[in-house]
């Protein structure tokens, strides 16, 4: 049965359907779809005073629109539609806020294809005021770009640094002895890098205690052979060696290292954007904020110290020239910028689906193709979608004969656990690898020290996960350097990130000192300048990934690569086919390694622990094993446990429920504004009452909770719905629908499906039950930890 809603009671609408009269329509359509109504039955009956509106709510809950007695075709996909409801705007204020929209739409829309094909969809659309809308468009654009530009360069009238024509290559003394910070920008393979280290080399020949340091250590084991005594591994220990090369938090935080720092006149960074991010990460030190600004002032004292601060990266830009020309003007330094210029050519970009992108790098296999293949899929003890994208694209095999069937693939898989391994050191050139395999799967541990001069690996293979920022994509491709062609892909790259400096740094002094914080401290720390520039660098580089994907081709366009767009609706119906079987393949093997992992206990669990990026799959493997058995309370794991916790879906969820009954004096603050949150959600669906029931007027309290009440803790407070997003990561909020943000947070959290009771209070009601498995291990859970605690007691 079909349900028109109208404001009157016209001869359009078929006597036999089921109609509404009343002027309320986005209330009536909402109440319509929480009592079941299919969208596709629910129509919209309009005219001409009110087309606009109801085109916005039919837009909204997706359901049909029909003006007179014709249904109007809204569009199929999200461009369209904007651009249709557009053109049905009058008032300026709506039509300000729809251009908004149709621009956010274009800038999606072209990452899936050129600015020529959008303008023909915009002229089919707009016809007449199509040409003024696609000259604003561009305008548009060019800003965005612009700041995108300013984002990964440095601008040309910037008067804060210097630029030199001149090549220092061959008159390194001369480099070395300039007092200045000198920044080297450039591509991958202008041979900035090695530059760097032969200007290492002249100043320890000077006995100028150069400091040569990198964002990872896999850059020393690439340029210094494994006894050289200035390795930072032995350099401190030996009084001769003049020179250490290695990582920036064992260089600035070691005080093994206080001699060196002092004596040192050279301080040489190599990928200089990389060593300020690791500046900010949760691995400098112990992770503690007084442990990064440590570290920051430390690096900031051997900037003004030096005589000569040399760095090079290749997207050196104006935000980090802001924070060294505060530096410089202390130490009474001249910044020089020289641009590099690669002798490489620009390998085409082509764009396609990621399902394409794995059928296509599946069949160059088949076809005894070489090609490399980078990734920042998430790769950690949980599981790994890096494994099964390589097992994805080697999952079709090729018949040898007609009782043989193998792999034909061989391949190196090159990420953390294998860089810092015997098997990279020992290798020493890593592209004597290139010659023995058919394919090199790698992720971001590789990002220093590979280089690949091999000429057969013709094609790269980047698939873009929005983990890595989009200044680092760009430049993964360059590893091989006799690229041809860059096949790119993105899966689902945006994510939800903060770019208010000062809600991060707030958010990162409350994680850290919790109840101990009191408001004295809190205001001492917001002022701290060191502090606030950490806040300030995350703040930037939360901001390049917005947008990713538009981000990432303006990078590529701005770099001078030509740009394709490629489709192939059978190698994406394929590719698919591919992913699943990869993600079921990886999982089996996976489960099997946890099943059969050696047992180990708490103090051989934060061992592993503390090697963080260096752990191996085995160590992963027995870390997670523990940890499964620790949080279900179980002396041993079996299959039946491990497929109900769903790669720690499962476990999360019980850990939400169970934060809201953890006594508030065991929990951080940041968790114990979660546990308030937690807590009224709880209540509100009446999760451990008999009936499990509630219904659209409760739904409403906890929609007008979220966007208008904050949670108080003490003197602090955060908005409800900041609290939602950090407590329900999957969870989407719906500003429309109330009940729909109850059932995203059931569903896709707590893995409960709600299901419609009896009317209740003239409301529909519904029941939130949670499966007998979920219970029972939530009462286990619960038991033991009395238990134990008693024992304890």
């Amino acid at each position: 049965m079909k349900l028109y809603i109208s404001r009157s009671d016209t001869p359009v609408i078929p006597a036999e359907a089921q109609k509404q009269i009343t002027k309320y329509i986005s209330s009536a359509v909402k109440e319509a779809i929480e009592c079941e109504f299919k969208k596709r039955n629910i129509i919209i009956v309009s005219d001409e005073r009110n087309i606009y509106r109801d085109a916005c709510i039919a837009r909204s809950y997706q359901v049909k629109i029909q003006h007179g007695k014709d249904i109007v075709n809204l569009g199929n996909t999200a461009l369209a539609k904007s651009l249709f409801i557009y053109t049905l705007a009058s008032h300026r204020e709506d039509i300000q806020r729809e251009k908004v929209r149709v621009f956010k739409e274009c800038k999606k829309a072209l990452s899936k294809m050129p600015i020529e094909n959008l303008e023909i969809i915009i002229n089919e659309r707009l016809l007449d005021s199509s040409e003024q809308f696609i000259q604003e468009l561009k305008s548009n654009l060019f800003k965005e770009k612009y700041e995108i530009v300013k984002s990964i360069s440095i601008s040309s009238d910037n008067k804060k640094v210097k630029f030199v024509d001149v090549d220092y290559k061959d008159d390194l003394n001369h480099l070395i002895s300039m007092q200045g910070i000198h920044l080297f920008t450039g591509e991958r393979g202008t041979g900035k890098s090695q530059l760097l280290m032969r200007l290492f080399e002249e100043a320890h020949i000077d006995k100028r205690y150069p400091i040569y340091m990198s964002a990872s250590k896999v850059l020393s084991r690439s340029l210094l052979k494994k006894n050289d005594t200035r390795h930072y591994d032995l350099a401190w220990s030996d009084t001769f060696a003049r020179g250490a090369l290695g990582v920036m938090l064992k260089l600035m935080l070691d005080e093994n290292y206080f001699d060196m720092r002092w004596n040192s006149e050279i301080l040489i960074i190599d990928e200089l954007e990389d060593v300020l991010d690791l500046s900010t990460s949760e691995i400098v030190g112990n992770g503690t904020l007084e442990d990064k600004k440590l570290l920051l002032q430390r690096l900031e004292e051997q900037i003004n110290k030096s005589t000569s601060v040399i760095a090079a990266d290749a997207f050196i830009n104006d935000n980090t020239v802001d924070w060294l020309y505060e530096l410089a003007e202390k130490s009474n330094k001249t910044i020089f910028v020289y641009r590099q210029k690669s002798q490489f050519q620009k390998p085409l970009v082509r764009v396609m689906s990621y399902a394409t992108n794995l059928e296509l790098s599946n069949r160059s296999v088949i076809n005894g193709e070489k090609s490399g293949i980078f990734s920042d899929a998430q790769h950690n003890k949980v599981k790994s979608k890096f494994e099964a994208e390589i097992i994805a694209v080697n999952t079709r095999k090729k018949k040898i004969s007609e009782d043989n069937q193998k792999y034909i693939a061989g391949y190196t898989q090159i990420d953390a656990a294998f860089m810092h391994s015997d098997q990279a050191s020992e290798t020493g050139d890593i592209s004597k690898l290139s010659s023995s395999v058919q394919m090199i799967f790698y992720n971001s541990a590789a990002k220093n020290g590979l280089s690949l001069l091999d000429p057969d690996y013709k094609r790269v293979s980047v698939l873009c996960h929005g983990t890595t920022a989009p200044n680092d994509i760009v430049q993964a491709d360059g590893r091989f350097r006799f690229r041809e062609e860059v096949w790119l892909s993105f899966d689902k790259p945006e994510r939800r990130l903060c770019t208010n400096p000062l809600s991060i740094l707030v958010d990162m002094i409350n994680r850290e000192f919790s109840d101990e914080l009191t408001e004295e401290m809190l205001d001492e720390m917001k002022r701290d300048i060191h502090l606030k520039r950490i806040a300030s660098r995350i703040s930037f580089k939360n901001k390049m990934r917005e947008n990713y994907e538009f981000t990432v081709l303006t990078i590529y366009e701005f770099l001078g690569h030509e740009i394709e767009f490629f489709d192939d609706k059978k190698a994406s119906i394929q590719g698919n086919k591919n992913r699943k079987t990869g993600l079921v393949e990886e999982k089996a093997a996976r489960d099997a390694e946890l099943i059969s992992a050696e047992k180990i206990g708490n103090v051989e669990a934060q061992k592993i622990m503390r090697m963080g990026e260096h752990i191996n799959k085995e160590n992963k493997r027995k870390l997670r094993s523990f940890e499964l058995r620790n949080f279900y309370k179980v002396p041993v794991l079996t299959s039946e446990l491990i497929d109900f916790d769903r790669d720690g879906k499962c476990e999360q969820m019980l850990r939400t429920i169970l934060l809201a009954e953890v006594s508030t004096n065991l929990l951080t603050l940041d968790e114990q504004f979660k546990k308030q949150l937690i807590q009224r959600f709880i209540s509100t669906i009446q999760l451990h009452d008999n009936e499990f029931r509630y219904n659209n007027i409760d739904a409403k309290k906890f929609q007008d909770f979220l966007f208008d009440e904050n949670i108080e803790i003490g003197f602090q407070h955060r908005r409800a719905i900041d609290v939602f997003y950090a407590t329900f990561k999957i969870a989407n909020v719906s500003s429309k629908n109330a009940l729909s943000t109850i059932t995203s947070v059931l569903e896709k959290e707590l893995f409960i499906k709600p299901i419609s009771a009896k009317k209740k209070d003239r409301q529909r009601a519904y029941i939130a039950n949670m499966a007998s498995e979920t219970k029972m291990w939530l009462e286990h859970i619960k038991s033991e930890t009395i238990s134990k605690s008693l024992l304890v007691a």
